[in-house]
């Protein structure tokens, strides 16, 4: 039955279908690695625009830098479910709000030509009301079902995500459910850590895992081979290995890590978005 969010598209690669049936758990496709990713040039790029009033975070930057990696690369916007590829018409992002003892989780949708005023503004807009309205319905359905008693939120919560991906269940719920999306990006370096290793969840249908880390000097060869200390941030970067080649994985990490180092590409939209 045709996805209410997605295209569905037919796995012709044999080898990544094969391994559906190997791993047929996201979570046991799990590919991850960590960034470090020079930050001198993002550092000055948001003090620049901080001093024209335009308060840029190291967040925002990521997150606008990994939108424009999926303009270049749509295969990111993938996941698989019941053996089959299936491709997103939009691009969703999670994350979480700090709420000084709790978080609230929020997805935002953006589209791939934008810059990165655009999603400043809608992440800023997005972190207000979050502050404002901390609890959205599907936090009260969630509520909910953890008064029933075991047995029967167990069986709905095999149920639900057949029943979203059918396109049978109401189609609100997977679009607040935060791990419905293209991607998860969670910032870690507001607590002084690392990137960690994040695993990806086999609920919904989230195929790329990102953390932020701490920015921290580090040593760094320069072109005249002398060591010079440099700023650098740590990214932990995982994917559902099943949903491309590792070629297109490692392009599209090369191609992140450099928008991130020239931030300044961001002010403009994309030459071209390449649309599967």
């Amino acid at each position: 039955m045709k996805h209410k969010d997605v295209r569905g598209k037919k796995i012709n690669d044999m080898q990544n279908r094969f391994y559906t049936f190997v791993m047929p758990k996201r979570s046991s496709a799990n590919c991850w690695t960590q960034l470090s990713v020079n930050a001198e040039n993002m550092l000055r790029f948001i003090k620049d625009k901080k001093e024209n009033g335009e308060n840029y975070t190291v967040f925002q930057t990521v997150v606008a830098a990994l939108i424009r990696t999926g303009s270049q690369f749509p295969q990111l916007n993938r996941y698989i479910f019941a053996h089959r590829l299936h491709a997103r018409n939009d691009f969703t992002i999670s994350f979480a709000v700090s709420l000084g003892k709790e978080v609230a989780l929020r997805k935002v949708r953006f589209t791939p030509d934008m810059t990165i005023s655009q999603i400043h503004e809608i992440i800023e807009n997005n972190v207000a009301s979050a502050r404002e309205n901390p609890h959205d319905s599907l936090d009260k359905s969630m509520d909910f079902m953890m008064k029933l008693p075991n047995f029967l939120a167990s069986f709905i919560f095999k149920l639900y995500p057949k029943l979203v991906n059918m396109g049978i269940f109401p189609k609100k719920f997977a679009d607040e459910d935060p791990l419905y999306a293209s991607a998860m990006v969670s910032n870690l370096g507001t607590f002084g850590l690392n990137a960690p290793y994040h695993h990806l969840y086999d609920w919904g249908n989230i195929s790329v895992f990102i953390t932020i880390g701490i920015i921290e000097k580090v040593p760094s060869v320069m072109p005249d081979d002398s060591i010079k200390a440099v700023s650098a941030i740590s990214i932990g970067f995982n994917v559902d290995e099943r949903i491309t080649g590792g070629k297109v994985i490692s392009d599209a990490l090369t191609y992140f890590k450099n928008v991130i180092e020239n931030p300044e590409i961001l002010e403009s939209p994309p030459d071209k978005v390449i649309i599967e």
